[in-house]
């Protein structure tokens, strides 16, 4: 009699679909989840890209921008949920942590320049079974800055460079940055 009830099998199959199920199940979910994450990843950083540089070469106004980088690269997910601001040079270089040395750097380098930047974030929701793990959603942000060639000699007049270079230094003296 009690040899039979340990060698019974009956019932195994499902005691490990019930242990093994949310297992598999958390695992196929956070497969899909990190698979849409990272295409929202290259999608944001390619976005940010071109919104840079559509600001700085094609001076487009805002609104067309933000048109045209949701259009271009969210079409096939929520436009709702991207956002997209303009960001100085010194704004991008702190958000990367990189320490207030640079971001200082950057935003001296702002005032000698015409630079434009953008920062574009698309808020991801994470599904049921992960919202224990990841919360209700994940951001993920990129920015991009690009200098509009503020070197050459048609945006600098004729001071030319160690001009430019010689008022702002005596800006930064007299207290006008």
């Amino acid at each position: 009699m009690i040899h039979s009830l340990f060698t019974n099998e009956k019932g195994q199959a499902l005691t490990e679909l019930a242990i093994f199920l949310p297992i598999y199940l958390l695992l196929a979910f956070g497969l899909i989840f990190f698979a849409k994450a990272y295409f929202v990843q290259q999608q944001v950083v390619s976005a940010s890209r071109f919104a840079a540089w559509e600001k700085g070469y094609r001076n487009s106004t805002d609104e067309e921008l933000k048109t045209k980088v949701k259009n271009y690269f969210f079409g096939r997910l929520d436009k709702e949920k991207v956002q997209i601001r303009e960001v100085s040079s010194s704004e991008a270089s702190s958000e990367g942590k990189t320490g207030e040395l640079n971001s200082s750097l950057m935003g001296f380098m702002d005032t000698l320049s015409s630079t434009r930047g953008y920062t574009v974030a698309y808020s991801l929701p994470a599904n049921h079974y992960l919202k224990g793990f990841l919360g209700d959603k994940t951001t993920i942000a990129s920015s991009c800055v690009v200098d509009t060639n503020a070197w050459s000699y048609k945006e600098l007049g004729d001071k030319g460079f160690w001009g430019i270079i010689w008022e702002k230094i005596g800006d930064i003296f007299s207290g006008d940055v």
